[in-house]
């Protein structure tokens, strides 16, 4: 199962896997899902792993990711977002990737099964104490 279900919107049945997207006529390649890129987007705003923001409010994490893609940072990769979304362009191609490096990354399936298993401390001292 994809680790956000609710992107998989974004895919076209059979769509083949991209790793790459073109805003305003540029294409970027998409960064994979390892440690790393997960750290970068935690240190600039972005908790992957937090299922519900996500949902709720997918925008910051297009913008982040774009911005880790094309190397600049967050305000331009802003710009470049407005521009293509003003010129007819969609989120549809850059969500797909992510969902696709999402589904992709070895590591982040194995980080999102973790995450899924772990019970936090606080659950764990409710149950002991029942």
């Amino acid at each position: 199962m994809p680790p956000f279900p609710f992107l998989s919107i974004f895919k076209g049945k059979g769509e083949t896997m991209k790793t790459y997207f073109t805003i305003n006529n540029r294409r970027y390649e998409a960064k994979e899902f390892d440690f790393n890129l997960i750290c970068d987007l935690q240190e600039m705003g972005v908790n992957i792993l937090d299922m519900s923001s996500i949902r709720k409010n997918p925008i910051p994490v297009i913008r982040t990711y774009v911005s880790l893609c094309m190397d600049a940072d967050k305000d331009v990769a802003g710009e470049e977002i407005q521009a293509h979304i003003i010129n007819g362009g969609g989120f549809e191609e850059v969500l797909g990737v992510i969902t696709d490096m999402m589904e992709k990354s070895d590591f982040f399936q194995a980080l999102n099964k973790t995450t899924e298993t772990d019970t936090p401390v606080e659950d764990k001292k409710a149950k002991k104490e029942k």
